[in-house]
């Protein structure tokens, strides 16, 4: 028995690592995105088609990779995730041309839907009992990625000169992952699960169908695309923006943008204590508001120092927005639980696309300040929408 719990907390242990490797992947792109900018003498409208082709590969592939987990197992479709990771992040690096680095970056996107959702899974069969508990120790691993991504990337590129070895040494770390999630699959064969039958599909389907034409459902929905837009843009443009409109070296500017995901962390803990306490949809009014608010004064602000301060002070807001959001969910529809994460999680990776892209797009129009203020009037929106939500409960 002693045996089993040190290889389930070791098995634990690696796949926590995994989803610290995917937080520094998906975050280590917006550090750099300047540098790749001036590479290949890009418009900012076209380093936003770089956000745009890696968050669409994601919110692709997320359904693939859960269906193919329950095809043909959860480890076989992490380990052919973090394979494919690996390549791409090599491939990238490698690229001497816009077109082939964008697209091997959208394909690196990919990668990500066959790794963390069934990494999460699992977790989640590791540990049934206590499946919130592991998914937010899930969430925190991967938070600690995210928030090393940006000092990684600025020690490589200014210690070797050259954005292409950010790619190469995470792709290191992606290989690490593989090798050791190999080790314990081979002593723990993964079985090959029985597909669903025709009648839960169609079961499937009718909860969605019935989902989409429910007015509430829908407006959730919109909450979350303009939320996770917001949060998607200022993860991916903030370095750029501080580099461009205060003259930040590419050093602080990647620290402010740690700052902002140990703040996120920070928040994340904060609102685990203090839900239980509020309404869902209460605690993501008053965390959208703070979002907005602190935006705002990051836009408005023309001390270097202070705006960089309210950047990163936004991330303890926008931590607790997703769940608060989930849970609202969960409780609007209870006997849909499922369906409804699901669906919500379509609708986040709608808004991770959109909102970054649009961003880019205006910085060429009206400039980069400016633009850096979409984020402020998207959670506006999402603000405005939530106010109804509330209202009407």
């Amino acid at each position: 028995m002693e045996k089993q719990t040190i290889r389930k907390r070791l098995d634990t242990l690696i796949l926590l690592l995994i989803m610290t490797f995917v937080g520094i992947s998906m975050l280590i792109t917006g550090t750099v995105l300047d540098t790749i900018t001036q590479s290949f003498s890009l418009s900012l409208s076209q380093a936003g088609l770089i956000i745009f082709a890696m968050s669409l590969g994601f919110a692709t592939s997320s359904t693939l990779g859960g269906i193919l987990s329950d095809i043909v197992g959860k480890k076989v479709t992490i380990l052919t995730g973090l394979a494919f990771l690996s390549m791409f992040l090599i491939l990238v690096g490698i690229s001497n041309s816009f077109s082939f680095a964008l697209i091997f970056i959208a394909l690196m996107g990919t990668s990500w839907g066959f790794v963390q959702p069934p990494v999460n899974a699992l977790l989640i069969d590791m540990y049934p009992q206590r499946s919130n508990h592991i998914l937010n120790l899930s969430y925190l691993f991967f938070g600690a990625g995210a928030m090393l991504a940006p000092l990684i990337a600025d020690y490589i590129v200014s210690n070797y000169t050259s954005w292409q070895f950010v790619y190469h040494g995470v792709a290191i770390l992606s290989l690490l992952g593989f090798f050791l999630l190999l080790s314990i699959a081979v002593e723990n064969p993964v079985v090959i699960t029985k597909q669903p039958k025709q009648s839960d599909e169609l079961r499937h389907i009718t909860k969605i169908r019935g989902l989409l034409s429910t007015r509430t459902f829908v407006l959730l929905g919109l909450v979350v695309v303009l939320y996770m837009g917001s949060e998607v843009a200022v993860t991916s443009w903030l370095v750029v923006s501080l580099q461009r409109i205060h003259s930040f070296p590419l050093t602080w500017a990647a620290r402010v943008l740690s700052l902002f995901q140990l703040m996120m962390i920070a928040g994340r803990l904060l609102c685990a204590r203090i839900s239980p306490r509020l309404k869902a949809d209460h605690l993501a009014l008053a965390l959208t508001l703070g979002s907005t608010l602190f935006i705002v004064a990051a836009v408005v602000l023309r001390v270097s120092s202070l705006a960089a301060l309210a950047w990163a002070l936004s991330g303890i807001f926008f931590s607790g927005i997703m769940p608060a959001l989930l849970t609202y969910g969960n409780l609007k529809f209870p006997q849909r639980a499922g369906t409804v994460i699901g669906l919500l999680t379509s609708f986040a990776g709608v808004g991770g696309i959109a909102c970054p892209t649009l961003v880019g797009i205006a910085a060429d129009w009206a400039g980069l300040r400016f633009a850096m203020g979409i984020p402020a009037i998207s959670l506006f929106l999402a603000l405005t929408i939530l106010m109804y939500l509330v209202h009407a409960d």
